[in-house]
């Protein structure tokens, strides 16, 4: 009895753990991403875009791939070529207008 008992607690905390880990990477993805290149800054000065890649503490192949077009469900184990997102600001004042979610832009 006791063995089956350390069993499901051994088996508990393993989920424990990697549902932790996996919300932990889905929550520092964006926060801790790095700037992949240089601001592209619109024709007449109004917008800037940044491009970024994301931070995830998990390998890319445990984060589901949004469809490009939104129209299918979201690709469990994708292989990704090179993840990434871009944010939109309003380059006068600065402030946040748009994020994009992180797909492949390979």
């Amino acid at each position: 009895m006791k063995s089956s008992s350390r069993r499901i607690a051994f088996f508990v905390a393993y989920i424990t753990i990697a549902d932790g880990l996996w919300t932990a990477s889905n929550w520092w993805e964006r926060g801790w991403a790095t700037r992949l290149a240089t601001d592209s800054v619109s024709p007449d000065g109004c917008y800037r875009i940044q491009s970024f890649k994301p931070y995830w503490v998990l390998p890319n192949i445990f984060h589901r791939e949004p469809d490009v077009n939104g129209v299918n469900s979201p690709a469990w184990f994708p292989w990704w070529g090179y993840p990434g997102f871009y944010r939109l600001f309003d380059n006068r004042s600065g402030e946040l207008i748009s994020e994009t979610k992180i797909y492949d832009l390979e």
